[in-house]
């Protein structure tokens, strides 16, 4: 089962060493929305697309976005 979406994120940012504002700074946005991001409440909905590519580039993360249809065909 894959992780939630902001479990995710804190892992990047963690396996590339960085802290939030760290990462904040790399994506050019405050160490509070990082928070927002990897808030368990958020489950990391709402995050542009844009912003997980940059969040994939500032930690050396590959970005995949799948859509899996019902019964997987």
């Amino acid at each position: 089962m894959t992780r939630p979406l902001n479990e995710q994120i804190a892992a990047c940012r963690l396996a590339a060493g960085l802290s939030q504002p760290a990462l904040a700074r790399a994506i050019g946005t405050g160490q509070s929305a990082v928070a927002r991001l990897e808030s368990p409440e958020s489950g990391g909905h709402s995050v542009l697309v844009r912003t997980l590519e940059r969040i994939a580039e500032a930690t050396g993360a590959t970005l995949e976005i799948r859509l899996i249809p019902k019964g997987g065909k």
